[in-house]
């Protein structure tokens, strides 16, 4: 398949978008050694939790007076970061997937009169996503500028 057109669920709009996806597959360049670096998620101080996770993170390691002592430090509290975003933050597209099929769901029963409460906070909670994807895409577009620079000149 080249192409896939799936009709979505809008939380804000009562227009339903359409997404096209097209399948572009690229050859292979084979796999990279070593771990992924860390990046910082501009989307995680969104969350309630962030301030205690990095707060405890920092604390839970010895107080260090040399520069090596510091990058251990450092590499230590991005393995805890990496850690609760795995666990409590999560995939912010695949949440989003889900909860869009639960409101299209909500929205599909013939005999509603109007939002019940359970939609009222779907909807939220994906307005909420949104807006974390939103930073997260602009992030994520911002770093590969910086990396790609402007090939216009």
């Amino acid at each position: 398949m080249l192409a896939h057109v799936q009709h979505l669920t809008s939380a804000a709009s009562s227009h339903g978008p359409i997404e096209l996806r097209w399948d572009i597959r690229q050859p292979s360049t084979g796999s990279r050694r070593g771990r992924r670096s860390f990046r910082y998620e501009l989307m995680w101080e969104r969350h309630s939790e962030f301030g205690d996770v990095l707060a405890q993170a920092w604390e839970n390691q010895p107080r260090e007076t040399t520069l090596e002592g510091l990058h251990r430090k450092l590499g230590a509290v991005s393995n805890s970061l990496r850690g609760w975003n795995n666990q409590s933050v999560g995939n912010v597209m695949w949440e989003l997937k889900k909860l869009n099929l639960r409101l299209e769901y909500l929205r599909s029963k013939p005999m509603q009169t109007g939002p019940s409460h359970e939609e009222i906070k779907t909807v939220d909670r994906i307005v909420e996503l949104n807006y974390r994807e939103e930073i997260m895409w602009k992030q994520r577009s911002w770093i590969t500028w910086l990396t790609k620079g402007d090939r216009n000149t």
